[in-house]
């Protein structure tokens, strides 16, 4: 009896286990993260505020003569 209630009883406690200590923590790094985004696609770790700039390529820049 006791047995059978330590089998039924240990799915339950991983589950929880799991939820704790890895899901929870996890989906309140995805909200913060999240909220640091805002209507941006992505953001710098070390500077929040900070906007990535990209380079555009001329074409004749890349010409070899």
């Amino acid at each position: 009896e006791k047995q059978t209630k330590k089998q039924a009883v240990k799915p339950l406690r991983q589950f929880h286990r799991a939820l704790t200590k890895d899901y929870l923590p996890r989906l309140e790094t995805y909200e913060t993260q999240f909220g640091l985004f805002g209507e941006r696609n992505s953001y710098s770790k070390t500077d929040v505020d900070a906007t990535f700039m990209r380079m555009k390529r001329r074409p004749y820049d890349e010409r070899t003569t």
